[in-house]
């Protein structure tokens, strides 16, 4: 963590800069900083929820259920993967009744469905991603693009991981290996047909472009 101490002779200009240098690192910059502060409060004031996923894990959708607000912002930079189940719960949440994903064993099908109509609503959902969001990242993203119309992608191409996996560990003899299971799809197209409707990351940052795009609900 980086902490800068309030300073009255600490230029504007360098302020803004540390800001826009290290906000996409996630770093804190304590500091009475006039720029900062007006794009938070922007933020609040639009009702914006970030929801910041590393990994899904059984209590990844814990904070999902009680952050609602305007818009959405879900974060699945670096995000290589993790339990399928924990995606699959968000997914529930955010789409309407629908087949959500089709998983092609070598032996059979298996389709995962949403079956009622019960969803969380927001009228834009920002999905960031980086050249380290894979796996159930990349699942979780294709569900929303096709099953949403609100949906919006930004960042960078993603791994393009197309198949799903389970991890054999071996504490005794102190080896991992990991064996593929199956195909996914959504609504038969794979990983690679998002690719191409990701917004590049702005100089000035994601943030920015998030900001852009909402200003125009103004």
């Amino acid at each position: 963590m980086i902490t800068l101490r309030p300073h009255r002779y600490i230029p504007k200009r360098l302020v803004k800069m540390l800001v826009e240098v290290y906000e996409e690192k996630e770093l804190n910059l304590a500091m009475e900083d006039a720029y900062k502060e007006k794009k938070y409060t922007l933020l609040n004031k639009r009702k914006v929820s970030h929801l910041d996923f590393q990994e899904f894990v059984s209590s990844t959708t814990d904070s999902a259920y009680t952050q609602f607000n305007y818009y959405l912002i879900l974060d699945l930079r670096n995000n290589s993967g993790g339990q399928l189940d924990a995606c699959l719960r968000i997914a529930r949440h955010l789409l309407p009744r629908c087949d959500m994903l089709l998983l092609n064993y070598k032996e059979k099908q298996v389709i995962h469905r949403k079956i009622n109509s019960e969803d969380y609503s927001f009228k834009k959902i920002f999905i960031l991603v980086n050249h380290h969001t894979a796996s159930c990242s990349e699942i979780l993203t294709l569900m929303l693009v096709q099953k949403l119309q609100n949906v919006y992608l930004i960042g960078e191409e993603t791994v393009k991981k197309t198949v799903t996996l389970h991890s054999i560990t071996n504490i005794k003899y102190h080896y991992q290996f990991s064996i593929t299971d199956a195909r996914w799809y959504v609504d038969n197209d794979d990983v690679h047909h998002y690719q191409s409707t990701i917004i590049p990351v702005a100089r000035d940052g994601y943030m920015s472009q998030i900001l852009k795009i909402i200003e125009g609900d103004d």
